[in-house]
């Protein structure tokens, strides 16, 4: 989905300026509550708008992804949820996250792994 829109800037004494900006939307389970993200089977980029699974899970998948993660990974990490992650590793679990790919290929920090979980609860 694209988004567009037009920013006005007015400098005091000055003229107007119109800048025009466009994104793609790309859908993300950070930003959703926990009882939306526990209603969706699937990675929350390749689902269809509106669909939902009938059976709801009881643990949000994403938080169960990164859980599992840091069980397998981390358990014997010195300063876990204390020190912060590296920032594109941050980015590269939360597109693992969105679109549902595998940890198999992800070679960064658990302390990475560890923010985002964080910063899924918090959002």
């Amino acid at each position: 989905e694209t988004l567009e829109d037009i920013l006005i800037l007015h400098l005091d004494n000055g003229r107007d300026h119109f800048i025009s900006v466009s994104g793609n939307f790309l859908p993300s389970c950070f930003g959703n509550s926990l009882d939306k993200l526990v209603g969706i089977a699937g990675p929350l980029r390749s689902i269809l708008p509106q669909s939902s699974i009938t059976t709801r899970l009881k643990v949000p998948k994403e938080i169960w992804r990164l859980v599992d993660y840091i069980y397998r990974k981390g358990l014997n990490e010195d300063g876990l949820f204390q020190e912060e992650g590296d920032t594109e590793e941050v980015a590269d679990v939360r597109e693992i996250l969105d679109t549902g790919a595998s940890f198999d290929t992800f070679t960064g920090s658990v302390h990475s792994v560890a923010e985002c979980l964080v910063r899924l609860l918090n959002s």
